[in-house]
């Protein structure tokens, strides 16, 4: 018979409930034998009651027994993959209300709708197994980007006519988020920004710096794993930019990636980063040493260059803080 995948968490729970269910198996016992002891066993309703309880316990018992051999144990922290996996973490859409939720992918064992987590064996799971973002038709990919990254830009792109609040609130309402909540969020952001006394301001109230920052609150919104800037500080002064760059620092440091291209070279000496330098669309220099953790220096210069070829081909042009 073939593995039955499980994550280590669930492999865990399961051996916790055995354990409850071999600790009831007494009481179990207890109780059937306090009903026989009441006499006439046809109309004894505790008698049925406590051997249906038996039933259910023993065939509980041996499922769990029979089955731990052949569960196949899986660290989801150890697990990494541009497609939907065991493991993955899936949007979903009713199509009749339009209603999202996310699910993740787990062994049948492990299924509970109620707890946000499908079956791979399921209709659906089946479905999902093997997609990429790619893949994805166009509707799709823009649900995907809209809960997964976060995007800053040269020009702001603020509405004219909308306050800081309001902004950083948007992303979360097309999210679906209630309402009581994006709005807590959106000043907690706010307040990490340092802007605030500046929630009610208009863009154009605002200075250059001020208005990147509730940029970034926005890009923030839905606590996306990355953050994409393009020339974040192109359109600010040096010191402006400056506290842009430490900003992005912090969001880096609490576990977002923030890629984040730019012309600015001594913006990348002064902040440690994982270099790529394009020219014309091509690597012209890598800084290899960040980017890989080490270098052998006895790899030879070709056998390098076609080392990194694979990281280039997929890697934006930019500075990876």
């Amino acid at each position: 018979m073939s593995s039955i995948p499980i994550s280590k968490e669930g492999f865990q729970a399961l051996e916790q409930e055995l354990d409850r269910q071999k600790k009831e198996r007494p009481h179990v016992i207890q109780a059937i034998k306090e009903a026989r002891e009441e006499g006439d066993l046809k109309e004894n309703a505790g008698y049925d009651a406590a051997r249906e309880r038996q039933g259910m316990l023993e065939a509980r018992i041996k499922y769990i027994e029979s089955s731990m051999a052949l569960f196949n144990v899986i660290d989801l922290s150890t697990l990494s993959s541009e497609k939907a996996i065991f493991g993955a973490t899936v949007t979903v859409e009713d199509a009749d209300t339009g209603e999202e939720r996310e699910f993740t992918l787990l062994g049948p064992d492990e299924a509970d709708y109620a707890k946000g987590t499908i079956s791979i064996q399921s209709p659906v799971g089946v479905a999902l197994l093997g997609k990429e973002v790619g893949t994805l038709k166009e509707r799709d990919r823009t649900l995907y980007r809209k809960g997964k990254i976060g995007f800053v830009f040269q020009s702001f792109n603020l509405i004219s006519r909308t306050s800081a609040l309001k902004t950083v609130v948007l992303p979360m309402t097309y999210a679906r988020i209630p309402k009581r909540k994006r709005t807590e969020r959106a000043m907690e952001l706010l307040e990490c920004v340092g802007l605030e006394k500046r929630a009610v301001h208009m863009p154009n109230e605002m200075s250059g710096g001020q208005r990147q920052r509730v940029a970034i609150a926005r890009a923030l919104a839905n606590e996306p794993p990355l953050i994409l800037a393009d020339e974040p500080t192109g359109n600010l002064d040096p010191v402006t930019a400056d506290g842009i760059m430490r900003l992005f620092l912090t969001i880096a440091r609490s576990g977002c990636a923030v890629v984040m291209s730019t012309h600015n070279t001594n913006l990348i000496e002064e902040y440690p980063a994982r270099t790529l330098v394009f020219e014309k669309g091509r690597v012209k220099e890598v800084d290899m040493q960040a980017l890989l953790g080490r270098i052998c220096p006895c790899e030879k210069p070709a056998d390098l260059v076609r080392r990194l070829a694979g990281i280039a081909k997929k890697s934006y042009s930019c500075t990876l803080i």
